[in-house]
Parts: structure tokens; C-alpha cells; sequence
């Protein structure tokens, strides 16, 4: 019997019963695939450390890498690499692309925000409508993700905003829920600082450490690779909205690290 796997959203439930399936079929095979850079899944019980010590799990291993890339050019590539392999627990890869970039790969738009709740949701919206009117002139067509942390950094206006460039598929997603997604262009949404700023600050239960075979000990280890995983969807270009007077740690990084925006 021949089992295949997807290992990094495995929990170690299902490590013990791929373990003991294994155990009662010695002559089986096991292929697992997996990308331990988009390892996002960690609140659902996903251990890292099944992908990035596979052998010392499962024994004697081979190993085949893909290291092409065809979802987004080669510029995209490099910063978003090195931005993920920062922590040096993670798996040490040298990927390529085919595509070269025409425009620039990484846009900082900032936003400042005032007034009400009604204030602020028209003021984003304003700025949405330059992002969009501002990709419309570099793109004719195709899908673009508006991407957020949680749920409630969805527009609420998203209709509207749809109604007004009809030859976008515009599509709001979270950072999760967009993994192995690809569109042409994306706009991460709110990266700012703060307890449900990206990253998210909010402290995991103490009980799901205890539950994981190990804890990660790289400063928000998680929450970089899932902004790895936001940083990759699109094909061409990102842009990257937030607060310039409470902005996320990632976008601090991206300009002192990696020199995107160094004007802002």
C-alpha cells in the first residue's frame, strides 16, 4: 500500500496514523509533499516539525525538490525568499522563475485614517479607488486580490469597487484562505501594527503549545510565513497598504532589509 501525504497542515494525529498504518505495512510507501515555507496551519494542530525533520519521523528519506516557479516573477521571488528563510529553521531552498519583472514588484501606498467608522470606510475607500485606477493603467485586465489578516479588513464597499472597473475580477480573501491562489496583481490590506495588525499579536493558547511536538522560538515564525504566503499570490505586482504612523513590523523590514520604498 502507497500513501501519500500533504505535510505541512499535519497534525500529529494524523502523523501517529500515517505512523502506525506504515508500521503495519512494512513493504508500503510513503510519498508526502509539502512546503514547509507556507506551513500556515499551526491553530489547527499543523507541526512544522514533521516537514523540516521528515526523517527523523518517518526514517530513511529521499527527497526530490521543485525549485522552478511559475506563479510570479523573479523579483517577487527574491525578496519573498529571503524574507521566509529570515528564520533560519526553515527549510534552506534556492528557487528560480522564468519571468522577469516589467514594473516594479512591491508598492507601499500609505493611508491615514480619521473620523468616525463611516469616515475611515470612505477614506479606505478612496485609497482602494487610486490602487485600482493606478493598476488599470499597467493591466488591461485579470484578477486582483485584496488581501487581509482576518475577515473584518474585507471593504465593505467591495460591489462598488467592482462596479467601477468591470474588467477586473476584484476578490477579497484571507491571507489564509488565499493560499494556492494566484492572481495578477494584489493589494495586502491594513498592515499595520497592534494585536490585529499583521502580525497579528494576539498570544496562541498555552494549551496548543503543549499539544504541538515544539514550540518555534523565531520571533512570529508563523505569522511570517503567512505573510510569505500573501506576498506570493500575485504574478506582477503587490501593493501594500498601512498605516505610516502604526505600521506593521513586515513593512519596517521590507523598507530597512530590502530597500522597497525607501522614500516613504
Amino acid at each position: 500500500m502507497d500513501t501519500i501525504a500533504e505535510i505541512p497542515n499535519m497534525s500529529l494525529g494524523r502523523y501517529g496514523l500515517l505512523k502506525a498504518l506504515k508500521a503495519a505495512s512494512p513493504e508500503s510507501k510513503l510519498y508526502a509533499v509539502g512546503d514547509d515555507w507556507q506551513s500556515i496551519f499551526r491553530f489547527t494542530g499543523s507541526d512544522i516539525s514533521i516537514i523540516t525533520q521528515f526523517s527523523r519521523h518517518f526514517g530513511a528519506t529521499a527527497a526530490n525538490s521543485v525549485l522552478q516557479t511559475y506563479r510570479f516573477n523573479d523579483r517577487i521571488l527574491a525578496l519573498s525568499s529571503s524574507f521566509v528563510m529570515a528564520n533560519p529553521s526553515q527549510l534552506s531552498k534556492q528557487l528560480s522563475s522564468p519571468f522577469k519583472a516589467s514594473l516594479p514588484p512591491f508598492v507601499l501606498v500609505p493611508q491615514v485614517l480619521s473620523g468616525n467608522r463611516a469616515q475611515r470606510a470612505l477614506q479606505k475607500f478612496d485609497v482602494l479607488c487610486g490602487v485600482v485606477g493606478r493598476i488599470s493603467m499597467d493591466h488591461t485586465c485579470g484578477t486582483v486580490f485584496l488581501i487581509g489578516r482576518y475577515h473584518h479588513n474585507a471593504p465593505p464597499d467591495l460591489r462598488e469597487l467592482q462596479r467601477l472597473y468591470p474588467k477586473f475580477k476584484l476578490v477579497y480573501h484571507t491571507a489564509h484562505a488565499c493560499k494556492g491562489l494566484t492572481c495578477e496583481v494584489s493589494v495586502l490590506l491594513d498592515l499595520d501594527g497592534g494585536v490585529y495588525g499583521f502580525p497579528s499579536e494576539m498570544a496562541d493558547d498555552p494549551i496548543l503549545g503543549n499539544l504541538l511536538h515544539e514550540g518555534e522560538s523565531y520571533e512570529n515564525a508563523e505569522e511570517r510565513r503567512l505573510f510569505y504566503v500573501a506576498l506570493t499570490r500575485a504574478r506582477h505586482q503587490v501593493y501594500l497598504l498601512f498605516n505610516p504612523n502604526n505600521r506593521s513590523k513586515f513593512i519596517d523590514e521590507l523598507i530597512s532589509d530590502f530597500g522597497v520604498g525607501r522614500d516613504v
